[in-house]
């Protein structure tokens, strides 16, 4: 096995922000990131939670061109 992290739950929701009750739905669910379980322990690896982020992840599109409110122009004439 790998040097890598291994995170218990509650680090993992502190990292992305949501409670461990989400957490605990997702895995019902089967969403969320890859976890593997100890007896009756829940644990992830530092890296399946970074993908699951990455596979997560919205990059603005730099190209579209959208005005703030209150900046729209009127045509006159």
């Amino acid at each position: 096995m790998s040097d890598q992290r291994i995170l218990k739950e509650q680090d993992v929701a502190l990292l992305i922000g949501v409670s461990v009750h989400t957490l605990r739905a997702w895995r019902w669910r089967n969403e969320g990131p890859a976890y593997f379980k100890v007896g009756s322990c829940v644990r992830y690896h530092q890296s399946s939670v970074e993908a699951y982020l990455d596979r997560h992840r919205i990059d603005p599109d730099p190209k579209s061109k959208i005005q703030p409110v209150g900046r729209h122009s009127r045509s006159t004439g």
